[in-house]
């Protein structure tokens, strides 16, 4: 597992974190110098803010994108993909966006809170309602 940041501090950081609870091979890296890693990678999760506004850079070279790569951007916009998303879509990539995170944790959310079962088809309709569009979840179609 390889953790890139823009600032390697960061990276460094969350690697010392993660040590602590998950014993497994673990380094960090600037973004800037994580070509090898994402070019190896089967799984790319992009937690950076780039992406939040319209226009943004994706923070992953095209390049690096591919049939079959997993690419779960934790960033969402209510009318529709950034350039990320876009991209790895384009590329063939399964790509999870972050109002899926948001719509998965919510269930489970309403029932720690309630103790009763979450009403999902009606939060996600509420969701779609608010939004616009569907969760882009590994690939579905994300407009409603």
């Amino acid at each position: 597992m390889t953790v890139l940041a823009r600032r390697p501090e960061a990276a460094k950081a969350l690697v010392a974190r993660t040590r602590e609870w998950l014993p497994v091979p673990i380094e960090a890296d600037h973004l800037a110098e994580g070509g090898r890693a994402m070019a190896e990678a089967a799984l790319i999760f992009n937690a950076t803010s780039l992406g939040v506004h319209a226009g943004d850079p994706s923070p992953v070279p095209r390049e690096m994108l591919r049939p079959g790569l997993l690419v779960y951007d934790i960033v969402y916009q209510r009318a529709g993909l950034n350039t990320l998303q876009s991209e790895a879509v384009a590329a063939g990539a399964l790509v999870c966006d972050g109002m899926t995170h948001i719509f998965e944790q919510a269930p489970f959310s309403f029932q720690m809170l309630t103790d009763r079962e979450a009403p999902r088809s009606l939060m996600l309709e509420s969701l779609i309602a608010a939004t616009g569009r569907k969760p882009l979840d590994w690939g579905s179609e994300a407009v409603a």
